[in-house]
Protein backbone atom coordinates (compact mmCIF):
# COMPACT_ATOMS: atom_id res chain seq x y z
CA UNK A 1 0.00 0.00 0.00
CA UNK A 2 1.44 3.42 -0.66
CA UNK A 3 0.02 6.32 0.96
CA UNK A 4 0.36 10.24 -0.65
CA UNK A 5 -0.59 13.15 1.04
CA UNK A 6 -1.18 16.60 -1.02
CA UNK A 7 -1.00 19.42 1.17
CA UNK A 8 -1.55 22.95 0.70
CA UNK A 9 0.87 25.67 2.42
CA UNK A 10 0.45 29.56 1.22
CA UNK A 11 -0.46 28.62 -2.43
CA UNK A 12 2.47 26.34 -2.70
CA UNK A 13 2.00 22.39 -3.08
CA UNK A 14 3.95 20.03 -0.92
CA UNK A 15 3.75 16.72 -2.31
CA UNK A 16 4.37 13.83 -0.37
CA UNK A 17 4.74 10.45 -0.77
CA UNK A 18 5.34 7.47 1.36
CA UNK A 19 6.63 4.05 -0.13
CA UNK A 20 9.49 3.05 -2.70
CA UNK A 21 10.23 4.82 -5.95
CA UNK A 22 8.57 3.74 -9.03
CA UNK A 23 10.66 5.28 -11.71
CA UNK A 24 8.57 6.51 -14.86
CA UNK A 25 5.13 5.79 -13.05
CA UNK A 26 5.55 8.41 -10.79
CA UNK A 27 6.16 11.22 -13.57
CA UNK A 28 3.40 9.80 -16.09
CA UNK A 29 0.42 9.48 -13.38
CA UNK A 30 1.33 10.79 -10.31
CA UNK A 31 2.75 14.80 -11.56
CA UNK A 32 -0.50 15.18 -13.58
CA UNK A 33 -2.66 14.13 -10.07
CA UNK A 34 -0.40 17.12 -8.60
CA UNK A 35 -0.92 19.52 -11.04
CA UNK A 36 -5.02 19.22 -10.92
CA UNK A 37 -4.89 19.24 -7.35
CA UNK A 38 -2.62 22.41 -7.45
CA UNK A 39 -5.14 24.44 -8.98
CA UNK A 40 -7.80 22.89 -6.49
CA UNK A 41 -6.01 23.84 -3.96
CA UNK A 42 -6.72 27.92 -2.91
CA UNK A 43 -6.41 28.17 0.47
CA UNK A 44 -4.03 27.74 3.14
CA UNK A 45 -5.01 25.24 5.31
CA UNK A 46 -6.30 22.71 2.66
CA UNK A 47 -4.99 19.21 2.89
CA UNK A 48 -6.17 16.22 0.65
CA UNK A 49 -4.61 12.87 1.88
CA UNK A 50 -5.79 9.38 -0.31
CA UNK A 51 -4.25 5.66 -0.36
CA UNK A 52 -3.48 4.06 -3.65
CA UNK A 53 -2.43 0.41 -4.34
CA UNK A 54 0.42 0.27 -6.90
CA UNK A 55 0.13 -3.23 -9.02
CA UNK A 56 0.16 -4.47 -12.63
CA UNK A 57 1.83 -0.84 -13.60
CA UNK A 58 -1.44 1.08 -12.29
CA UNK A 59 -2.76 3.08 -9.87
CA UNK A 60 -5.81 1.17 -7.77
CA UNK A 61 -8.24 2.84 -4.91
CA UNK A 62 -7.45 0.35 -2.36
CA UNK A 63 -11.03 -1.03 -2.19
CA UNK A 64 -10.84 -1.53 -6.42
CA UNK A 65 -7.97 -4.14 -6.58
CA UNK A 66 -9.76 -6.91 -5.97
CA UNK A 67 -9.13 -10.75 -6.83
CA UNK A 68 -10.48 -11.71 -10.62
CA UNK A 69 -11.81 -14.63 -9.01
CA UNK A 70 -13.74 -14.07 -5.46
CA UNK A 71 -13.95 -10.36 -5.63
CA UNK A 72 -12.39 -9.76 -2.36
CA UNK A 73 -10.20 -6.88 -2.50
CA UNK A 74 -6.63 -7.88 -2.37
CA UNK A 75 -4.74 -6.69 0.51
CA UNK A 76 -1.42 -8.53 0.48
CA UNK A 77 0.46 -10.48 -1.92
CA UNK A 78 -1.46 -11.42 -5.40
CA UNK A 79 -0.73 -13.38 -8.22
CA UNK A 80 -0.98 -12.13 -11.87
CA UNK A 81 -1.79 -14.30 -15.02
CA UNK A 82 -3.24 -13.24 -18.26
CA UNK A 83 -3.43 -9.49 -17.21
CA UNK A 84 -5.82 -10.37 -14.08
CA UNK A 85 -5.31 -10.32 -10.24
CA UNK A 86 -5.87 -13.02 -8.05
CA UNK A 87 -5.44 -13.08 -4.28
CA UNK A 88 -3.06 -16.19 -3.30
CA UNK A 89 -5.88 -18.66 -2.62
CA UNK A 90 -8.01 -18.03 -5.55
CA UNK A 91 -4.51 -18.28 -8.18
CA UNK A 92 -3.86 -21.72 -6.40
CA UNK A 93 -6.83 -23.26 -6.95
CA UNK A 94 -7.31 -22.06 -10.39
CA UNK A 95 -3.49 -22.48 -11.69
CA UNK A 96 -1.97 -25.09 -9.91
CA UNK A 97 -1.95 -28.80 -10.46
CA UNK A 98 -4.18 -31.09 -8.21
CA UNK A 99 -2.78 -34.10 -6.33
CA UNK A 100 -3.75 -37.64 -8.48
CA UNK A 101 -4.95 -39.35 -5.43
CA UNK A 102 -7.07 -36.89 -3.88
CA UNK A 103 -7.82 -34.34 -6.47
CA UNK A 104 -6.76 -31.38 -4.02
CA UNK A 105 -4.67 -28.20 -4.54
CA UNK A 106 -1.26 -28.75 -4.85
CA UNK A 107 0.36 -25.74 -2.76
CA UNK A 108 3.66 -26.83 -1.55
CA UNK A 109 5.96 -29.71 -2.00
CA UNK A 110 4.43 -32.28 -4.82
CA UNK A 111 6.41 -35.38 -6.30
CA UNK A 112 5.76 -36.37 -9.81
CA UNK A 113 5.30 -39.89 -9.97
CA UNK A 114 3.64 -41.58 -13.77
CA UNK A 115 3.53 -38.44 -15.43
CA UNK A 116 0.75 -37.09 -12.53
CA UNK A 117 0.91 -34.87 -9.95
CA UNK A 118 1.20 -36.54 -6.00
CA UNK A 119 1.00 -35.26 -2.56
CA UNK A 120 3.60 -37.22 -1.15
CA UNK A 121 1.51 -38.45 1.67
CA UNK A 122 -1.30 -39.87 -1.08
CA UNK A 123 1.69 -41.51 -3.33
CA UNK A 124 0.84 -45.02 -1.77
CA UNK A 125 0.83 -48.49 -2.75
CA UNK A 126 -2.36 -48.94 -4.50
CA UNK A 127 -2.63 -52.72 -2.52
CA UNK A 128 -2.04 -50.94 1.25
CA UNK A 129 -2.13 -47.12 0.98
CA UNK A 130 1.16 -47.21 3.22
CA UNK A 131 3.46 -44.34 2.51
CA UNK A 132 6.20 -45.39 -0.49
CA UNK A 133 9.33 -45.82 1.18
CA UNK A 134 11.79 -42.90 -0.52
CA UNK A 135 9.47 -42.57 -3.40
CA UNK A 136 10.52 -45.95 -4.41
CA UNK A 137 7.82 -48.11 -6.10
CA UNK A 138 7.20 -50.84 -8.95
CA UNK A 139 4.51 -51.03 -11.17
CA UNK A 140 1.82 -53.87 -12.07
CA UNK A 141 -1.30 -52.80 -14.44
CA UNK A 142 0.05 -49.23 -14.59
CA UNK A 143 -0.45 -48.90 -10.56
CA UNK A 144 2.49 -48.32 -7.81
CA UNK A 145 3.34 -50.90 -5.55
CA UNK A 146 5.33 -51.11 -2.16
CA UNK A 147 8.35 -54.19 -2.66
CA UNK A 148 6.00 -56.69 -0.64
CA UNK A 149 2.79 -55.78 -2.32
CA UNK A 150 4.89 -55.89 -6.00
CA UNK A 151 5.62 -59.69 -4.80
CA UNK A 152 2.41 -60.69 -3.90
CA UNK A 153 0.42 -58.87 -6.42
CA UNK A 154 2.67 -61.15 -9.50
CA UNK A 155 2.41 -64.27 -7.61
CA UNK A 156 -1.37 -63.50 -7.80
CA UNK A 157 -1.18 -62.72 -11.83
CA UNK A 158 0.80 -65.80 -11.92
CA UNK A 159 -1.76 -68.25 -10.35
CA UNK A 160 -4.48 -66.50 -12.35
CA UNK A 161 -2.45 -67.42 -15.74
CA UNK A 162 -1.62 -70.96 -14.91
CA UNK A 163 -5.69 -71.81 -13.81
CA UNK A 164 -5.95 -69.92 -17.17
CA UNK A 165 -4.22 -72.62 -18.75
CA UNK A 166 -5.16 -75.47 -17.63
Amino acid sequence: MVHWKLLGESRRIKFVWIGLPIGDFVLSVILPLVTRYTQELRSEAVAIEFQAVVAMNRLWHPDHFTCTACKRPIKQTYQAADSHAYCVHCFAQKYNPKCAGCMETLVDTCLLALDRHWHPRCFACSSCNRPLPNGEYYLVDDKPYDLDCHWAKRLEKREQMERCER
